[in-house]
């Protein structure tokens, strides 16, 4: 909570463990701008985001705890925000879930990602995409010139100082 006041904001997209009832009260009052389902500018910076993930059970969606959705929400939901951020000199997106076919990859080999941020991220080529949830499959790739960074578990100590000056960069702690 002490990163709210370094000075940059600190941007938080919940996971999909995160409880509804709970974190966004913390997380606010610790002065973090929540990212879900929206978008903010930065300086020259275009953010958007969207927590949570695809509830592969549908009886999870009636879940007033958890952060879960459909995964033809995804695409609407960022496409939505994108719009909102138009103008800015570079598009970040941060999520939960990875796209699908990028850095998704479980402990048993099958994929994980969301198909519709796949389909978004061909379509709207935003810079930067951050991500998590699959903590087995840390690290970074491109999905066309979108550079597609998944930080990793923190608990495990993993995590990314991103550069966005010139060119984005990624040094991994």
């Amino acid at each position: 909570m002490a990163l709210a006041r370094l000075g940059p904001p600190v941007l938080i997209v919940p996971g999909n463990m995160d409880h509804r009832d709970v974190v966004p009260d913390l997380w606010e009052k610790a002065g973090f701008i929540v990212l879900h389902r929206s978008s903010f500018r930065h300086k020259e910076y275009g953010f958007l985001g969207m927590g949570g993930m695809i509830a592969r059970d549908p009886r999870r969606l009636g879940d007033p705890n958890r952060y879960y959705h459909r995964d033809d929400e995804v695409y609407s939901v960022l496409e939505k925000a994108y719009q909102e951020v138009a103008g800015t000199r570079a598009k970040i997106v941060i999520v939960h879930q990875p796209p699908r076919g990028a850095c998704d990859i479980l402990y048993n080999g099958e994929r994980s990602g969301s198909s519709e941020l796949r389909r978004f991220i061909e379509n709207y080529q935003p810079d930067l995409v951050l991500c998590g949830h699959i903590h087995e499959d840390r690290g970074e790739c491109h999905i066309g010139s979108t550079l597609v960074v998944n930080v990793g578990e923190l608990r495990r100590g993993y995590g990314a100082v991103i550069d966005l000056n010139d060119e984005i960069t990624v040094k991994w702690i």
